[in-house]
């Protein structure tokens, strides 16, 4: 996928600030919410891969 400058950017924004509002949650509530395993499974994947991504575009 080719992103302008501009579009990137604000996907990077975005992205940061969904994974930020994940772990204020996780850190907020440690028990979390009675998901189903692959439920969990599939937020936690999400939220490492938006981290990893995140981290390679800063």
């Amino acid at each position: 996928m080719n992103l302008d400058n501009e579009t990137a950017e604000k996907l990077i924004k975005a992205l940061n600030g969904f994974s930020k509002s994940m772990n204020e949650f996780n850190n907020t509530h440690p028990d979390g919410l009675r998901l189903d395993p692959e439920t969990f499974d599939i937020i936690n994947s999400l939220n490492y891969n938006l981290k990893n991504f995140n981290q390679e575009n800063e």
